[in-house]
């Protein structure tokens, strides 16, 4: 409808016609099953959109000229929300204070869709779990990086979509990435297989005696650990003006 976008091609759809359907009411009101769960977020996820307009300069232009239009789209809240016009405008007051969207701008640019398709959506379905969860936030850069991928170079310092991900399997299809080489590199891969390994074999990632302790994540402290360049940490609500905004954004209040 505009440019890439809608990113996803074929979104579920509730099926209430089908003899056996798989999704037959909207999962949003489905009860969650009780079963732990650790997920995470990547610092710069929303470069997996936003890389585009870095290798192809002429449609971030576009993107600012028809913001209207292209937003509703490309954040999924056209057809969801009762007043997408709204929305629209109080994500321009936010994240660009109602300038032009330039490469001056590309780190709010991206993180409007860090923001909007992940972590906002992570941190709502915390909420909702049963199960006892687990939050990380990755934002380390070594020396392989999704970026390179899609933007076509390193344009933000941070993590890309799925670069978490390169440092718990070989990444061979649909292209190869070298696995990690470096001692910093091996350090960060060597923690997440350890910490995943635990959460699957013993049902918590750091049992007593290890390194640090991650907290269970709850919607009063949202405890979660950064894992960086720097090392791990320990963290509480993250981003939350950011979150705030999305959760009054009533991008949903359209759906039944």
């Amino acid at each position: 409808e505009f440019q890439y976008d809608p990113f996803v091609a074929f979104s579920p759809i509730v099926d209430r016609n089908a003899a056996n359907p798989f999704l037959p009411f909207n999962p949003q009101f489905a009860e969650p099953a009780p079963v732990p769960w650790i997920v995470g977020v990547t610092s710069i996820n929303g470069v997996v959109r936003t890389g585009a307009f870095v290798r192809l300069p002429e449609t971030l232009t576009e993107f600012n000229n028809k913001f209207n239009q292209a937003a509703p789209i490309s954040l999924f809240y056209g057809k969801t929300a009762k007043n997408p016009e709204e929305i629209t405008r109080q994500l321009r007051k936010f994240y660009f204070d109602d300038q032009p969207i330039t490469m001056k701008l590309f780190q709010n640019l991206t993180d409007m869709y860090t923001d909007g398709m992940f972590i906002w959506p992570v941190l709502e379905s915390l909420e909702k779990h049963k199960g006892p969860h687990y939050f990380y936030y990755f934002d380390y850069l070594g020396e392989q990086t999704f970026q390179d991928l899609m933007a076509g170079r390193r344009v933000l310092s941070g993590s890309a979509d799925k670069d978490d991900i390169l440092y718990v399997w070989r990444y061979k299809n649909p292209f190869e990435i070298p696995p990690p080489s470096s001692s910093e590199d091996l350090y960060i891969s060597n923690l997440l297989v350890k910490l995943f390994y635990n959460f699957a074999s013993l049902g918590v990632p750091t049992p007593e005696g290890f390194d640090f302790d991650w907290p269970l994540w709850d919607k009063q402290q949202q405890n979660f650990i950064s894992i960086g360049n720097s090392g791990v940490s320990l963290n509480f609500s993250l981003f939350p003006d950011r979150i705030k905004l999305w959760s009054g954004l009533n991008i949903r209040d359209n759906i039944n």
